[in-house]
């Protein structure tokens, strides 16, 4: 298993915890230095009783609190965010954080959004997308390249496209470590998409660059 799926989110711990708010918690981690957040962090959880899967315990909290059914796709997918939320630390160079309540149609993205998906197949059937309103879209695209945007052009996608084809192929050697054979369909992009997918769950992440979605479903859903 990749070193960075061992690692514990101990900013997810904290919000799990109820010690404080995505929001609150991403505004005060914005005022550390990056080198000093880890040790910021870890002195305010327990001694003992560390939650080593904190984004898996926020998954199985979105999904009870959706009403829907899941079954074997939940593991996989709160392994998949385990993933995204350490490479978008990482590459994005912000804090982020899972929300903990549902995606609802009163708390969805309002205005215009963007989205962008990519369908695993072979051994595993997934679709991980990112959602998000045009300003963080573009904020992503900036932070990801090091370029300035004013609008959602070709290059901002191809950007925060290939963040997540990176991503994407760290997960498929993941999957290739327990014998899970995943091929990648290139990445696509839409404007104002609804997600419709099957087994779909939305989880809201707060970061520094502002508040997105991760929608995840067994298929396609664009």
């Amino acid at each position: 298993m990749p070193a960075e799926m061992n690692e514990v989110d101990f900013a997810q711990c904290l919000v799990n915890m109820g010690k404080y708010a995505p929001a609150e918690l991403v505004q005060q981690l914005q005022e550390v230095d990056p080198g000093d957040q880890e040790q910021v962090l870890a002195r305010e959880l327990p001694d003992e009783g560390l939650d080593v899967q904190p984004v898996h315990h926020a998954v199985q909290q979105l999904a009870k609190a959706s009403g829907k059914e899941y079954g074997p796709e939940l593991q996989l997918y709160g392994d998949y965010l385990c993933l995204f939320m350490h490479c978008f630390r990482q590459d994005m160079h912000v804090p982020c954080v899972l929300g903990l309540q549902p995606v609802t149609i009163a708390n969805s993205l309002q205005g215009e959004t963007y989205t962008v998906s990519q369908q695993f197949s072979g051994d595993v059937s997934l679709v991980g997308s990112i959602q998000a309103q045009t300003p963080v879209f573009l904020a992503m695209a900036e932070a990801y390249s090091g370029m300035k945007f004013s609008e959602v052009d070709a290059v901002a996608i191809d950007c925060v496209q290939e963040f997540m084809n990176v991503y994407s192929g760290l997960f498929t050697r993941e999957l290739a470590a327990r014998e899970q054979e995943a091929e990648l369909e290139l990445p696509r992009c839409g404007a104002n998409v609804t997600p419709d997918g099957s087994h779909q769950l939305a989880a809201r992440v707060f970061s520094g660059l502002g508040v997105f979605d991760v929608i995840l479903a067994m298929d396609e859903f664009f």
